[in-house]
């Protein structure tokens, strides 16, 4: 028997072609969450309260059972009742709530069947049941409840009923009998984490935020999301809670740093322990002036053929000594150089269901991620390998 009880929010996240920046300076985008922290670069949350302690992680809850559950497949005696067959009420209902449908691995998701009426002085029972078997009854009352994890990775589907001691009269389900499957419940170690900037070319001195966003809440995990300066190996934050961490950073000289956002284990050192998703690298420009280039790099979310990835300047590097240059960071191979206009072009084929990273820069001719004499850094642009559609 494995039960526990926890409650994770998901949200559903997304990564989408940052639109080009015509404007060098802005209000700062900063996203917010139940622990967010803003720092200058190389330094650490000022946010004392939202800055959870390690400790502070919630343990895994204590079992728990409903009252009047019994466990397992075998069912209690209702006296004076157990062998009636026929319906007391017209019509019976019943309805099966989860309170987390995506779950961290060992930690669990509460099931409770309420049922339209008491079945106490009736022939019925609620039941619930885990794919196909029964884990839990009620012979009485109007609820049925039980926590319930899994310690690996898998889905499990759930469904309540209220039927007789033989099941040879079900009066009600949830879902409805027509349905071929159940609630699905998928228990999960690991998730999928993003990092943005709200500007990725900038004067000198200003600030930039860097937003990390995960698919799952962090909270509800051994986890945490962590933000680094890869450029210097620096810690600039982390948050224990939510699916959204933001920082912001500076650099008082003209100068390009590399970021990259990471859903593991609390740890200043560079990369983490227990690292379980790790983002695409994000890299921001700080330059003199007084012009400041801006760059975009657009690409589709998904694709199972080669597909076409554009970068577009704010000016032409025609009359420069710059190229529009676009990278896959994954192998570091150059995808396209233009010497000259304010577009570059050149095809990709993704190679990862989970995402490859794009990113394109104005710099010197230069077949290194990253490039020499970087004036400008793009978004980035990630591609998830999809099943090409059926014919």
């Amino acid at each position: 028997m494995r039960l526990r009880t926890t409650a994770t929010g998901v949200l559903a996240s997304s990564v989408a072609a940052i639109a080009l920046l015509l404007g060098m300076a802005g209000p700062t985008q900063a996203a917010t969450a139940r622990s967010a922290h803003a720092v200058t670069a190389g330094g650490h949350g000022t946010d004392a309260a939202a800055q959870r302690s390690a400790a502070a992680k919630p343990a895994p809850a204590k079992d728990f059972v409903g009252p009047n559950v019994h466990l397992g497949a075998d069912l209690p005696a209702k006296a004076g009742h157990q062998t009636a067959t026929a319906s007391t009420l017209a019509a019976w209902t019943v309805s099966l709530a989860i309170t987390v449908r995506r779950p961290w691995v060992g930690r669990s998701t509460t099931l409770t069947a309420t049922a339209s009426a008491d079945v106490g002085p009736t022939a019925y029972y609620i039941r619930i049941f885990r794919n196909g078997s029964q884990i839990a009854s009620c012979a009485t009352g109007t609820t049925c409840s039980l926590s319930w994890t899994e310690n690996t990775e898998m889905t499990d589907s759930f469904r309540a009923e209220i039927s007789n001691f033989t099941r040879s009269d079900v009066v009600a389900n949830d879902p409805d009998a027509d349905s071929p499957f159940g609630y699905q419940v998928t228990w999960h170690a690991s998730t999928t984490i993003d990092l943005t900037a709200n500007y990725t070319s900038i004067t000198m001195g200003k600030p930039v935020t860097l937003t990390a966003s995960t698919f799952d809440d962090v909270w509800a995990s051994p986890y945490w999301i962590e933000i680094f300066d890869v450029t210097t190996g620096t810690y600039l934050t982390n948050c224990a809670s939510g699916t959204v961490c933001s920082v912001q950073v500076s650099q008082a000289v003209a100068t390009t740093h590399a970021y990259r956002a990471f859903v593991s284990y609390s740890s200043t050192a560079f990369p983490p322990s227990g690292t379980v998703a790790t983002s695409g690298t994000s890299y921001v420009t700080w330059t003199t002036g007084p012009t400041i280039w801006q760059l975009g790099l657009s690409a589709p979310a998904t694709a199972y053929r080669a597909v076409i990835v554009t970068a577009t300047a704010s000016l032409d590097v025609g009359t420069t000594a710059y190229w529009i240059e676009i990278f896959d960071q994954e192998s570091g191979t150059r995808i396209a150089a233009c010497p000259s206009s304010t577009t570059c072009s050149g095809t990709y084929t993704p190679t990862s269901p989970e995402g490859n990273h794009l990113v394109a820069f104005i710099s010197a001719l230069d077949t290194n991620l990253p490039p020499a004499s970087i004036q400008a850094s793009s978004n980035v642009a990630k591609i998830a390998l999809v099943s090409p559609p059926p014919r």
